[in-house]
């Protein structure tokens, strides 16, 4: 690939605190990130639950707590950090101060209420994941209600938009309402909110819905199995087995881990024509400093794209956060 892996957290021995290097800091398993427009990367790390920052030099900042289990997060354009608590039932965002304020749910309270009242009052079934898009509307994967809702930055209300609350698979070709999804762990939406992509995890797929019709569609995964690496695969030839980490590219490109059977795991870019291409893994070491291809992937959880570099951010199981420079395009 010629894109050389750096480590920018994790791996070092210390207790997360502000003002340590980031590669100092002993983290356990880093779930989501999200690169806010000053440059500065946000990180959560489910088992510690915390979000913390990366800062520009490379030290952690603006350490927060005050959840449950962590599982992703999103930044929007105005510097609202937001966070998909899975273990506490709710959608919350920093408060700058070090804990959080709640956007939605209702915490440590698991249920499905709400849709088309104040998303303050709704109740949320382990929310894996959050998206916001730049008109300030925030995407959730309302994971065990079988839902993908969103808040309207206007009202701060919440509605359904895909599922029915039915655990299955079904209604492509058809309204995004009318489908059934299952246990879906993350989201990406481009920033326009043209289009919504969605891992949808337990039906070993990646699903797609067209905004502005409604129309949800299957682009990656068959529903079953492992196959050996063929570059001729397009996606929806493509087994996904599992799909916990999701990102999307200012061209349209989703990135996500497919797991081949001689290969391992491999992150693999699916454009809109449906063609994959290979970006990192694959390999057998798991240092630093290694080409993409070289390097043994962790179990992903997290994925983000620095739209501002092209920059592929992977946040594992291993309890490391990795970059992979120039996997994308730079946004315009």
């Amino acid at each position: 690939s010629g894109s050389v892996v750096e480590l920018i957290a994790g791996g070092g021995t210390q207790a997360p605190a502000n003002g340590i290097a980031a590669t100092d800091a002993l983290l356990q398993r880093t779930s989501g990130a999200a690169v806010a427009p000053d440059g500065s990367i946000w990180i959560v790390d489910v088992n510690l639950s915390l979000l913390m920052r990366i800062a520009p030099d490379g030290t952690l900042a603006d350490l927060t707590d005050g959840m449950y289990g962590p599982e992703g997060v999103a930044v929007a354009s105005d510097g609202t950090v937001y966070v998909a608590d899975r273990g506490g039932y709710w959608v919350v965002s920093a408060d700058g101060s070090g804990g959080v304020d709640r956007v939605a749910g209702a915490p440590l309270n698991a249920g499905y209420r709400g849709d088309g009242g104040p998303a303050r009052k709704s109740l949320l079934w382990l929310p894996y994941d959050v998206a916001a898009v730049a008109d300030g509307d925030l995407f959730i994967a309302d994971s065990s209600n079988q839902r993908i809702r969103v808040i309207a930055a206007d009202t701060g209300e919440i509605r359904t938009i895909v599922g029915t609350g039915d655990a299955g698979f079904s209604g492509d070709g058809g309204q995004a309402t009318d489908a059934e999804i299952y246990t879906p762990q993350a989201i990406a939406v481009d920033q326009e909110a043209t289009e919504l992509l969605i891992a949808d995890t337990s039906n070993f797929r990646l699903r797609r819905v067209d905004l502005a019709t409604g129309i949800i569609s299957t682009i990656a995964g068959t529903g079953t199995g492992a196959v050996a690496y063929d570059p001729a695969l397009r996606g929806t030839q493509t087994p996904v087995t599992r799909i916990a980490a999701l990102a999307m590219d200012a061209q349209g490109n989703a990135y996500f881990t497919v797991f081949w059977g001689d290969r391992g795991h491999m992150i693999m870019r699916l454009d809109p024509a449906g063609a994959l291409t290979p970006v990192a893994g694959g390999g057998p070491t798991s240092a630093p400093g290694v080409d993409a291809f070289d390097f043994a992937l962790p179990d992903v959880l997290g994925l983000a794209i620095d739209a501002a570099s092209g920059a592929l951010l992977i946040c594992g199981s291993d309890g490391k956060v990795w970059r992979v420079p120039g996997v994308a395009a730079p946004a315009i």
